[in-house]
């Protein structure tokens, strides 16, 4: 529009006005209300000569902002938005948009952490600036410890301890596998059960569930007996809780978890022992039990020594000798057990 009130309309890039010579102001305009001349007014000289005006139009466009919590400082995020993609590492990141509805993509590639919404859309309609604000959480994964090893319905319990600080513990676990929920990191870890070996180890998260086995051992200790009085080469046995040794030395082994157990020396003909029957208490360490064995009267020979086939006694070989043939037995059922089959 002049400032002579002429005024034109044009469908194309093109408009042209005819008016005589003089000065004149003019005003642009568009009925499409999402561009705008790049200047909206102006002024003219006509003198006798066309006069070409050059007018530019460019797409409004409307500022759209993502602002960001949760993250730790200085970690890169990004937002995808109308076939455009930003990232930033501080909290915000804006976008200047023309009116419409626009969907939207958030991530960050720390795997230690998610957007609560990774995706929406916005709505852009020039009355006021677009708004997002996107909140971070802290990522965590499975970590599944399974074990093997333990009695069923054995307790078993597992602590955690990280790098980053933080430290999580299970309550007595009675089943054979427990899960921790971690945020990336490396962790130390132990686990433990009544009278089994202490395990440990370290693991690292990183973006993904992972399983830790746990292989428990049974922790025992050595219960020895001492003899002193049998001549060398004696054999003489105990039996502690239905399981019998024999030794031809002067020491007998055993190995059992914490517990008090019953024990008995086996009777040695000619012999009496300073211990029969009684029990004995392990707790957490090896412990040892001293037998003597002394001569009975109707032991002895005419210098005082006992002979050396008197010193082998009958019912020992015959306790030992049914232990072997019980074995020997249950040997040759398996064997034609297996045949059969």
């Amino acid at each position: 529009m002049l400032s002579n009130n002429l005024t034109g309309f044009s469908l194309s890039n093109k408009l042209s006005l005819f008016t005589a010579n003089g000065t004149y102001s003019y005003t642009i305009e568009t009925s499409n209300n999402e561009y705008r001349p790049s200047l909206s007014t102006g002024s003219i000289t006509v003198n006798g000569s066309a006069v070409n005006v050059s007018i530019e139009f460019s797409q409004i466009k409307y500022p759209v902002t993502f602002t960001e919590s949760g993250l730790p400082s200085g970690t890169t995020w990004g937002v995808a938005i109308n076939g455009t993609t930003q990232s930033s590492d501080n909290n915000t990141i804006a976008f200047s948009l023309p009116e419409g509805t626009y969907s939207y993509t958030i991530e960050t590639s720390d795997l230690a952490y998610r957007p609560c919404a990774s995706s929406g859309s916005v709505a852009v309609n020039g009355s006021s600036e677009a708004a997002i604000n996107t909140k971070f959480l802290e990522v965590k994964y499975s970590v599944l410890f399974a074990e093997t090893g333990l009695s069923s319905g054995k307790d078993w319990y597992v602590n955690i301890t990280g790098t980053n600080g933080n430290s999580c513990y299970s309550d007595a676990i009675t089943g054979t596998s427990y899960s921790f929920c971690l945020q990336n990191g490396t962790y130390s870890y132990s686990a433990t059960s009544p009278n089994y070996k202490d395990l440990s180890g370290h693991l690292t998260v990183n973006g993904t569930s992972q399983t830790v086995l746990l292989s428990f051992i049974l922790q025992t200790y050595s219960v020895t007996f001492i003899e002193s009085g049998l001549p060398s080469g004696t054999l003489w046995a105990v039996t502690i809780d239905g399981t019998i040794q024999s030794s031809d030395n002067n020491t007998i082994t055993f190995s059992l978890p914490d517990g008090t157990y019953s024990y008995a020396i086996v009777n040695l003909s000619g012999y009496n022992s300073t211990k029969t029957n009684s029990s004995i208490n392990v707790d957490g360490k090896n412990t040892s039990e001293n037998v003597v064995f002394s001569l009975t009267s109707s032991k002895e020979t005419t210098t005082g020594k006992p002979s050396a086939a008197s010193s082998f006694d009958t019912d020992l070989y015959a306790i030992i000798g049914a232990v072997f043939a019980v074995a020997v037995i249950g040997a040759v059922f398996t064997t034609i057990f297996r045949k059969r089959k």
